[in-house]
């Protein structure tokens, strides 16, 4: 399970530095030639700990949306939550995470 996570992971980033690639190649794109593409961003009303808690698995975790992420797959779909952590300038007692469906 831990291999098949690992190479889940290592797909996703090389995903993620082909696109990183091909959008400075888009740059110089003829007109007419869209530079990005619509994709599904469908909030999740449930928590990170009620989405794992509830069987999704994690599949990877880093930084952005302005703080840690993670992005986990259950019954099929993808899922990204930004995580806002206790503490900070905003002194906030308790984590909480704001979840989005992208597929």
């Amino acid at each position: 399970m831990k291999r098949t996570s690992a190479v889940l992971v290592a797909g996703l980033l090389a995903l993620s530095c082909g696109y990183a690639a091909r959008a400075d190649e888009d740059r110089g794109a003829p007109s007419g030639k869209p530079l990005r593409v619509e994709t599904t961003w469908e909030p999740v009303n449930q928590s990170l700990t009620d989405l794992i808690n509830s069987g999704a698995k994690l599949v990877s975790a880093g930084f952005g949306m302005g703080g840690p992420t993670a992005t986990i797959v259950k019954d099929g779909h993808y899922i990204l939550c930004g995580i806002e952590t206790p503490g900070g300038l905003a002194e906030r007692k308790i984590a909480e995470s704001e979840c989005y469906r992208i597929n």
